[in-house]
């Protein structure tokens, strides 16, 4: 099974688009359990429960955020890693927006995109950027 079809499934379970996309990137911080993902993204689903930035979105930034390079050991090292991690995200949104027009949930939803859809993306290019940065 692919890991947009793990995301997938996650959501036919009941957890929210953040959820998905988060839980299906565990492999790449296997040192949360699945529990504490779902925690962790819990209140994002619904474009963070007010129909604004898409859930996938969200599950995609906080993934490519726990496999990011930051590293608090001196402050040059945070400047250069936030900036690293602000230009990876950047990246993250614009592909999904090229792609669906929009971040913002209430718009995705408004009937030309499913969940399912959005969640296989974000998913898809999460897994593809952490892969190609790491």
């Amino acid at each position: 099974m692919s890991i947009k079809e793990d995301a997938v499934n996650f959501h036919a379970q009941g957890y929210n688009c953040a959820q998905c996309v988060l839980k299906a990137c565990k492999a790449h911080y296997p040192e949360l359990d699945d529990n504490m993902l779902a925690r962790i993204a819990s209140g994002f689903g619904g474009g963070v429960c007010c129909g604004e930035i898409c859930g996938a979105v969200t599950g995609g930034v906080m993934a490519l955020g726990l496999c990011s390079d930051f590293d608090e050991s001196s402050s040059e090292t945070v400047l250069g890693s936030k900036a690293n991690v602000k230009q990876l995200i950047q990246s993250f949104n614009e592909d999904f927006k090229n792609n669906f027009e929009s971040l913002l949930c209430s718009e995705l939803k408004g009937g030309k995109y499913t969940c399912n859809e959005l969640i296989a993306y974000g998913t898809e290019l999460a897994e593809k950027m952490i892969t190609n940065k790491i």
